[in-house]
């Protein structure tokens, strides 16, 4: 199931979803977790954080506080769904 999540996922919310693409989890007042997409569970993926010895258990919307790095660790424009704490 975890490529056929993974597909629908990057389908359904056009993001670059795929194992082992580097993303970073960001959630406002919660500390900065890059790791890698380790698989999917429906529509939620599963991230490998770095410095873990395991794939977090925990199921990540695609779109809620991650954004997709690309291959220098930079967000990919378009595809940084972390919110800030003050809004223009």
């Amino acid at each position: 199931m975890t490529q056929q999540g993974l597909e629908y996922i990057a389908k359904t919310y056009d993001v670059p979803a795929e194992k082992g693409q580097r993303v970073v989890y960001h959630p406002i007042g919660r500390p900065r977790r890059p790791g890698k997409i380790s698989g999917a569970w429906g529509q939620y993926i599963h991230i490998h954080f770095d410095g873990e010895e395991k794939p977090s258990s925990l199921c990540y919307h695609p779109t809620w506080a991650i954004a997709y790095l690309d291959e220098n660790d930079k967000p990919i424009e378009g595809k940084d769904f972390i919110e800030t704490e003050t809004k223009s």
